[in-house]
């Protein structure tokens, strides 16, 4: 039956079919049909009607989630564990001396640590991979490295880089490794561990920077110190929450 009451000021029943002619047409939902909800209300029906679910006051990550036996939805914080959250991915197309990741401030009193993961393949071999952290060139940053080769197992000291060392000179051209940072601004440092290797090496790194003031974080970059990193070098960059 139409939206139209045919003079009658009756309102009749109708759908908002825009086949149907006089129905009132579908409603738009691209802002602007209107209804008396808060910003960030879930509908769903209850069978009958339809309701609305409160966007949580406070957003912790919340899921919308369907429970067991339940005939509504809700909001549930996540299962176990803190939870890990892309923030950026990079991919080289072409070679290039560096692959960098920046993104918005993550602030480190609302994380536990960022955590880059590398993917890399060397243009050149024999050269040292080293990361830098927000920018930062100054000579601060100190490495102290265990890396197996072989039977071989050797340790290292590197300090005032402008980078860490996180894999020194090898003959390996593909690198895979992930490097877990965070920041203290009572100390004023950042403090990072690399868990990585090459072909030919494995590589175990704990690093620290004495730049002072650094309570957040905007970029993540890794280089080799000589030649390039190969067309499909990947970087990821995850943020883990407390």
């Amino acid at each position: 039956m139409g939206f139209s009451g045919g003079g009658s000021n009756v309102l009749l029943p109708h759908t908002h079919d825009g086949r149907v002619a006089q129905d009132g047409g579908p409603l738009n939902f691209a802002n602007i049909t209107q209804s008396q909800s808060a910003a960030g209300e879930v509908f769903y029906s209850d069978g009958v009607h339809l309701q609305q679910l409160a966007y949580p006051g406070v957003p912790a990550g919340e899921l919308l989630t369907a429970a067991a036996a339940s005939t509504e939805p809700s909001w549930v914080a996540p299962a176990g564990g803190a939870a890990t959250i892309l923030i950026d991915s990079q991919e080289l197309g072409v070679a290039a001396s560096d692959i960098t990741s920046t993104f918005a401030a993550v602030n480190q009193s609302d994380i536990s640590c960022i955590f880059a993961v590398l993917n890399a393949v060397k243009g050149t071999s024999n050269v040292e991979v080293r990361c830098q952290v927000n920018g930062i060139t100054t000579a601060t940053y100190d490495s102290e490295i265990i890396q197996q080769g072989g039977a071989s197992l050797s340790s290292y000291s590197y300090g005032l880089n402008d980078g860490w060392a996180v894999v020194i000179n090898n003959a390996g051209n593909e690198i895979f490794g992930s490097i877990k940072i965070s920041c203290n601004s009572v100390n004023d440092t950042i403090q990072a561990r690399w868990e990585g290797g090459t072909e030919s090496a494995s590589v175990l790194n704990q690093c620290r920077n004495t730049t002072a003031g650094q309570t957040s974080f905007t970029e993540v970059k890794f280089y080799p110190t000589g030649g390039t990193f190969s067309a499909g070098t990947r970087l990821d960059v995850y943020k883990i929450e407390i």
